[in-house]
This record gives structure tokens, C-alpha cells and sequence, in this order.
């Protein structure tokens, strides 16, 4: 989790250096200007969205995975 929204978080500062603004009509054409932030920043939202085999996928999977070993020990306790 903390990867991607990291990832996340250092893009929006990297695109508000290179840019000079926050103001959201003056941020067009990112990708041509910062390809490799343009790059990170698709990585880094198909992660949150938990998609596979991107890491968010991983950790709901882990989680969900958790929930349902508890909940089979609590069955049976």
C-alpha cells in the first residue's frame, strides 16, 4: 500500500516542479513533457485500483486472504 500511494505522492511534487503549477487548466500534454512521471503515475493507479499483477492486487489478496484464515479459525474455536 505504501509503495503505490508513495509513488503516487512523489509524482503530484515531480509534476508540480516541473510544471511551475498546481492550476489544473495549465496541465495538459504531461505526458509529453515528463513521460517517464507520465509512466509511474499509470503504475501507480492501476496498483490502487487492484489490478493484477500490479501490487495492490497483491496486498487486497493478502488481506482478504487473512480475513478468511480468521474467520476459519473463529469457526471452529
Amino acid at each position: 500500500h505504501s509503495t503505490y500511494k508513495g509513488a503516487l505522492h512523489m509524482k503530484d511534487g515531480i509534476v508540480d516542479h516541473e510544471v511551475g503549477t498546481r492550476h489544473i487548466r495549465r496541465l495538459g500534454g504531461l505526458m509529453s513533457l515528463v513521460p517517464i512521471t507520465f509512466t509511474i503515475a499509470v503504475i501507480g493507479s492501476f496498483s490502487m485500483t487492484g489490478l493484477p499483477p500490479f501490487n495492490g492486487f497483491l496486498c487486497k489478496e493478502m488481506f482478504f486472504a487473512a480475513v478468511w484464515a480468521i474467520r476459519d479459525v473463529e469457526a471452529f474455536s
